[in-house]
């Protein structure tokens, strides 16, 4: 028997936040309908691109403060968990492609991963400022703090989100939702997980989910732990030294929930598995230079598909 899931692809850029979600239906003929949202307004700063431009950073007090892993796992590139990160890896890009807003038309991403893929709907979101740091109250998990800019950012777009994922899980209830996305899209797509789990009755535990890739910390030890007293699964990808997901410094109260899967050699195709339901010293904290680079490419898959770089950062 054919799984039955839906998968939310959620991109959120500094300069250029896309959306979709796609739903897969049983039989060899199974079609994958999409909901994509793009918008290239920017709300980044001087300070983002300065940020962005510095391509070597310390970052050696992260392993000093955080414990260690109560295990390592360790997977090569012909294991399903590998593959399973290359393929989330693959529709983070598909978002990224402008060609595809409208209708399913990116190329040969498209055609070797989903190649049934279609748009259902496509809409555009207002400019918000997701760099803003700024820790506040989460609204329904008590005790947790969270960036500001984040959380206007799914408020921003949730209503759709819920409507259109409500409208699936309807018509078919065995349906399930994987939230995936890179960078500050994975950011958003972590609270994302979290709104769903609470507001929509039609998910839980047992059919909601997240992939998320070279994800900045999201919000507080409390935050992270709600992930784990839900029993949400949460699969946090790290290519290398990647810098973003350094940021915001835990020294300031921040932590990454879930698990955290890390590919820690791109060319030897290594990859760890360091279990949460926090991150620890014994993955990518272990780097004592992350750069900004690495940011770029995650699981050998370019995150963009133009020449646009600052589109996916």
């Amino acid at each position: 028997m054919l799984k039955l899931c839906i998968r939310l692809l959620l991109v959120w850029a500094i300069l250029h936040p896309a959306v979709c979600i796609r739903t897969q239906t049983p039989g060899p003929d199974a079609s994958w309908p999409i909901i994509y949202s793009s918008n290239g307004e920017s709300d980044a700063t001087a300070q983002d691109y300065d940020r962005i431009g510095s391509d070597f950073r310390r970052n050696l007090h992260e392993y000093e403060l955080l414990p260690a892993a109560r295990e390592v796992l360790r997977y090569n590139a012909s294991t399903q968990e590998f593959l399973d990160a290359q393929f989330h890896a693959a529709l983070c890009r598909t978002s990224n492609c402008r060609a595809s807003f409208d209708k399913w038309d990116c190329g040969e991403l498209c055609e070797t991963y989903l190649p049934d893929g279609q748009v259902i709907r496509a809409f555009s979101t207002f400019p918000m400022g997701v760099s803003n740091i700024k820790l506040v109250d989460h609204p329904f998990i008590e005790g947790a703090k969270v960036q500001e800019g984040l959380l206007g950012a799914v408020r921003d777009i949730y209503k759709i989100v819920h409507t259109a994922l409500y409208d699936q899980l309807q018509l078919t209830p065995d349906y399930k939702v994987d939230v995936t996305g890179h960078s500050f899209g994975a950011g958003v797509g972590s609270l994302l997980v979290a709104e769903l789990n609470h507001r929509l009755d039609l998910v839980n535990s047992t059919n909601l989910s997240g992939h998320l890739m070279g994800k900045a910390r999201v919000g507080t030890y409390k935050y992270a732990e709600y992930f784990a007293q839900q029993n949400l699964s949460i699969r946090r990808y790290v290519e290398e030294g990647d810098d973003i997901v350094h940021y915001p410094d835990i020294r300031d109260g921040y932590v990454h929930e879930g698990d955290e899967y890390w590919l820690e050699n791109a060319i030897m195709q290594e990859m760890s598995l360091c279990p949460g339901p926090y991150e620890t010293r014994d993955c990518s904290n272990r780097v004592k230079y992350t750069k900004s680079t690495q940011h770029l490419i995650y699981w050998n898959i370019i995150q963009n598909c133009d020449t646009d770089f600052f589109n996916i950062i």
